[in-house]
């Protein structure tokens, strides 16, 4: 009697816990941002931290947006974490150079520093996570 017991609280255990990784899966596939809403979000931090033209906003928006969207086909299409690492950093590049031409020069170093601040709190919620 005492095994049945047991058996079946270690089954409703093993249930309990699938559930529970499933539901934290859910819940983190829910919150993957389309690319649009990470372009509007980043482009309204530069309009705020860069104080952008509404000229500029819509320029920075519409950068923002194509590399948002062709590193969501890398994140889909790359075999490998280390093809994935190399086609975001030439789209980070290439992104950095269409925004020099949009940006004045003293936007463009707030903008870099900026962007070492986002890769650095990056960092640190993964550490954190871990």
């Amino acid at each position: 009697m005492k095994t049945i017991k047991f058996k079946s609280a270690v089954v409703m255990m093993f249930v309990l816990s699938c559930l529970l990784v499933s539901t934290q899966l859910f819940a983190q596939e829910k919150q993957r941002k389309t690319p649009e809403e990470r372009a509007s979000m980043l482009t309204d931090k530069m309009k705020k931290d860069l104080n952008l033209t509404d000229d500029q906003y819509k320029s920075v928006y519409d950068i923002n947006l194509k590399y948002a969207k062709q590193n969501e086909e890398a994140f889909k299409n790359a075999q490998s974490k280390d093809e994935k690492i190399k086609i975001i950093k030439a789209s980070e590049e290439a992104k950095d150079q269409e925004l020099k031409g949009v940006l004045t020069d003293d936007q463009y170093t707030k903008y870099q520093l900026m962007k070492d601040q986002m890769k650095e709190n990056a960092k640190n919620k993964i550490k954190n996570k871990k």
